[in-house]
Order: structure tokens, then sequence, then C-alpha cells
């Protein structure tokens, strides 16, 4: 057995995508009809009977099962894998330089945080941490 990856993101593959079909029901004495005759609106009643024996994964045209990533975006079976893709340098130096800005104020906060307790060695190293990620 093995865990299973998006090629493209890199998130672990949690689920698939489900088609269930169901009877949502409706409160009968709430249809409008308009002057057609034809129903113009309705109300549910608040429950619904799922037919679980009706469960399909869902397939893209291409008849691909799609699956769902840990942040709940659907990925194509094409783009699912056994290994998880290991950053290469450059985009490991890409995600840091992303990232920066809001690491350097993070640190700066825990930094002023730390300044003013008797936990000043945390804010000694905040800010040399800080100026690690700023070049400063």
């Amino acid at each position: 057995m093995a865990k299973a990856f998006s090629k493209t993101t890199g998130r672990q593959i949690i689920g698939t995508a489900e088609t269930i079909p169901g009877c949502a029901y409706i409160d009968p004495e709430s249809f409008t009809f308009g002057p057609d005759g034809r129903i113009v609106d309705f109300d549910y009643a608040g429950d619904t009977k799922v037919y679980w024996d009706g469960q399909e994964t869902v397939k893209g045209a291409n008849r691909w099962r799609t699956f769902i990533d840990s942040h709940h975006d659907e990925v194509c079976e094409s783009d699912v894998t056994a290994l998880d893709p290991a950053p290469s340098e450059s985009e490991k130096a890409a995600r840091l330089a992303a990232a920066a800005p809001e690491l350097a104020a993070a640190l700066e906060w825990i930094a002023e945080q730390f300044d003013a307790t008797d936990q000043q060695p945390v804010a000694i190293r905040a800010r040399a941490a800080l100026a690690r990620v700023t070049g400063s």
C-alpha cells in the first residue's frame, strides 16, 4: 500500500468525487404556479433521502476518475502518483522567497513580543532568523 499525491501540487489524495442520487423532499403545499400552469417556486421540507446504491465516482470526458486532494480540490486520475514529489532546490528557494515577507513579519512580531519580557533570548534568535530571511 502507498499514499497517493497530485503530481502538480504535491498534495495528498484523500478521496474521490462522487455523485449520489437522492430525493430532496418538498413541502407539498408550497408550490407556486405561473399563469401558464408551470411551477414557479416551491419550498424544500428540509430532509433528503440518499440512495447510496446509486453512488458513482465522478469521471471526466476521458473516463479518468476524479480524486480530491487535501485542500479539497479536484485532481484528475492522470495527475495522481504514488510518489511524494520532493521539491528541487530551485523550487525550495522559490517557495522560501515567496514566503519571505510573511516569515519576516512573523519573526518581527515574535521579536517584539519577547523584547519586553524575561524571554529576550527568544527575541534575539527571532531577530537573527529575520536577518537571515531578509538578507540584512
